[in-house]
């Protein structure tokens, strides 16, 4: 459908979908003819039953034995497929640094004021909430965009940190 969607935007319904079971991702693994149960099993352990990132790394045919690839920017680049502006996916990445967020911290972490920016980042299907932790990535999205961060941009995933470290410090 391409942009096209976005015409049929008041007639789709939206659906929060879980992460796959050991046994789905083993039905899901053996119709793309990857069956090793311990590579399945790697698999699973790995992307955390994300079925994006099941489907990302059965697709470079991993072999039993071998180190999987690194899928982060295939994985970086399909949760931000549908944000193309460059402020936005800048924050998206960034947010990941601190294992939760809100307002203040993402502020701190960007070096701004960010209240619009958190009202779109928390609305984003990569973002879980409780009442315990606030905002927060799911932990294989957070690894894959921290890995991702480190390995096009460490100087910024570093001056995150650091600009991290002085919130917290001067809290």
């Amino acid at each position: 459908l391409e942009q096209h969607w976005t015409e049929l935007a008041g007639d789709i319904c939206h659906m929060p979908l879980e992460p796959f079971t050991l046994d789905e991702t083993r039905l899901y693994l053996s119709n793309q003819g990857i069956a090793d149960e311990q590579l399945v099993a790697q698999i699973h352990a790995d992307t955390g039953g994300l079925g994006v990132l099941v489907e990302l790394l059965a697709a470079t045919k991993p072999q039993p034995g071998l180190p999987l690839p690194d899928i982060s920017k295939d994985a970086v680049a399909r949760f931000l497929q549908w944000t193309p502006q460059g402020e936005r996916r800048r924050v998206a990445l960034l947010a990941a640094v601190p294992r939760q967020f809100n307002k203040d911290i993402l502020s701190a972490a960007l070096g701004e004021e960010a209240t619009s920016l958190f009202n779109w980042l928390s609305a984003q299907s990569y973002i879980r909430t409780s009442t315990e932790r606030g905002w927060f990535y799911h932990e294989k999205v957070r690894e894959l965009m921290l890995r991702y961060l480190w390995n096009t941009t460490p100087a910024e995933l570093t001056a995150t940190y650091t600009r991290l470290a002085e919130f917290f410090v001067g809290a």
